[in-house]
């Protein structure tokens, strides 16, 4: 691929992450302030985000073995985008009602959908960038940051002028049109191709597979420090709010 369609695959990449990211942020910024609003304890309301943060720790190894084995990060990614749009859209229906149950069942169905979308488009991009090195990772990333703090700004003000179902609305636009963008964006191939004189390679079975990530010190380094920062990064977002 030329430089002029690298170009094309980086902003078509940063386009699907910065509309996806700016949806997700009408959720992500503002769910705790939005069950305190409805009536929720503070204990309630962070209890439910960490009974969410346990549900995704459970879910990301069912969605990593489906795309390793079944359907394509972008298959996936475009199923679980229309989930998570009917969540938003259901949401405000739920706050209303006055159920918990109604709400809670409302937010294991986008922790479930939509907080797999980040990684799985985090995994799609990276295996361009290994069939297209010159891809700038980094810039499509960064595009997702960026746009999840305009989108936090922009819809505080929407949220105090208009109230939250509004703004969930919104979001619920943002990831729609974030499934268009997924739709035209470029697949990833699932491997590259080898020469002929390339060894074939066994197939692990999942115990193998463990044994040998686990044999690694340094994926055992990485792993700690991505859990304690993870860690510490959602239990800021959670009580920042609070």
């Amino acid at each position: 691929m030329n430089e002029t369609g690298i170009s094309k695959l980086t902003l078509h990449g940063m386009m699907l992450q910065g509309v996806f990211w700016f949806g997700f942020s009408t959720y992500m910024a503002f769910m705790v302030t939005t069950l305190l609003d409805y009536g929720w304890t503070e204990s309630a309301a962070a209890g439910a985000m960490t009974a969410m943060s346990v549900i995704i720790i459970l879910v990301q190894p069912v969605f990593g073995y489906i795309g390793d084995n079944f359907l394509s990060e972008k298959k996936l990614t475009v199923l679980l985008l229309v989930l998570t749009a009917v969540c938003f859209l259901l949401l405000p229906f739920s706050l209303r009602s006055g159920s918990m149950l109604l709400v809670v069942l409302n937010m294991v169905g986008i922790t479930i959908s939509g907080m797999q979308v980040g990684g799985l488009m985090d995994a799609w991009i990276v295996g361009l960038k290994q069939e297209f090195p010159s891809i700038n990772y980094g810039l499509i990333r960064g595009s997702g940051s960026l746009t999840y703090a305009l989108s936090a700004q922009i819809m505080g003000t929407v949220t105090l002028t208009f109230g939250h179902n509004v703004r969930l609305w919104f979001g619920c636009g943002f990831l729609l049109l974030t499934l268009l963008v997924a739709l035209k964006f470029r697949s990833a191939r699932r491997t590259l191709q080898t020469s002929a004189a390339d060894e074939p390679v066994r197939q692990l079975s999942g115990v193998e597979a463990f044994k040998l990530l686990f044999s690694s010190k340094q994926y055992n380094l990485l792993l700690g420090i991505s859990f304690f920062l993870m860690l510490s990064n959602a239990s800021m977002i959670t009580l920042v709010q609070l």
